[in-house]
């Protein structure tokens, strides 16, 4: 049983969203995202909330029963969140653009074209690390087919 995939997708508010067959519709004050949940698993719209359950009790099915419950939940983040900004001397000086991406890592890495050297991160943010800045982390550099930015507002 997946403990991320047992938790409903909470509907924010000024969001509405849509489940038509395997294709899950959001629309927010941020844009409109759609996804195509793989047919492992099933969405129902119920109570302000969107419920993911897999279709049959197979390996395959459970494994993707979390993976679209966090998938759906990224489009919620995606159409009510900002994306990118320019920091300087550790503080948020301006929007750069709003950028953000809501695919699955394991979907982008099925698509791996190429993968660099290892290079290291500048120190970054992350919400649930809990402290400003994180340190750099080394990672490749991707070349992926069919990668695309949701790119929403200009820079300000």
């Amino acid at each position: 049983m997946s403990r991320i995939g047992k938790k409903p997708v909470t509907i924010p508010k000024g969001v509405t969203a849509s489940v038509n067959g395997q294709e899950v519709a959001v629309k927010g004050p941020k844009g409109e995202l759609k996804h195509v949940l793989v047919d492992d698993v099933i969405a129902k719209l119920e109570d302000g909330s969107i419920e993911v359950s897999p279709r049959q009790d197979t390996q395959n099915a459970r494994a993707m029963w979390g993976m679209s419950r966090t998938l759906i939940s990224n489009l919620m983040t995606g159409v009510t969140e900002g994306g990118c900004f320019l920091v300087h001397n550790g503080k948020i000086e301006k929007s750069v653009k709003d950028f953000r991406f809501v695919e699955s890592m394991y979907f982008i890495l099925n698509r791996l074209v190429a993968i660099g050297s290892s290079q290291r991160t500048a120190f970054g943010y992350a919400p649930w690390h809990g402290s400003w800045p994180i340190e750099p982390t080394i990672v490749p550099p991707l070349m992926v087919d069919d990668f695309n930015f949701v790119a929403l507002a200009e820079a300000v």
